[in-house]
């Protein structure tokens, strides 16, 4: 883990989704702690601009894999920008998934 936090510290976008995602589901020798998840993740797409950081998270949003703190102010149009963001960047299966919630 100790690598993953100092590459977390050179702006690296794969070590953010990974703590992202220890922290999530408490691997890697870590608690479940959904704030520090999605901090990391929200890091990783907003900062960092990952398309697959900001595909998990518009996921993430959708599902409520944060908790219900979290999700406060989400919206369709939030999930819209977020799926839109990661298509921009190269995800093409967050074109389809984007299409999917217009249809709501």
């Amino acid at each position: 883990m100790q690598f993953y936090h100092l590459a977390v510290n050179r702006k690296s976008a794969e070590a953010h989704i990974h703590l992202g995602y220890c922290y999530l589901v408490g691997a890697g020798g870590v608690e479940v702690d959904k704030a520090t998840s999605a901090a990391y993740f929200k890091a990783a797409s907003l900062e960092l601009h990952d398309a697959d950081a900001q595909f998990f998270l518009a996921n993430a949003y959708d599902k409520g894999l944060f908790g219900e703190e979290d999700i406060q102010g989400i919206n369709d149009e939030i999930l819209m920008m977020l799926f839109n963001a990661s298509a921009a960047h190269g995800n093409l299966d967050a074109t389809q998934i984007g299409v999917g919630i217009l249809g709501r």
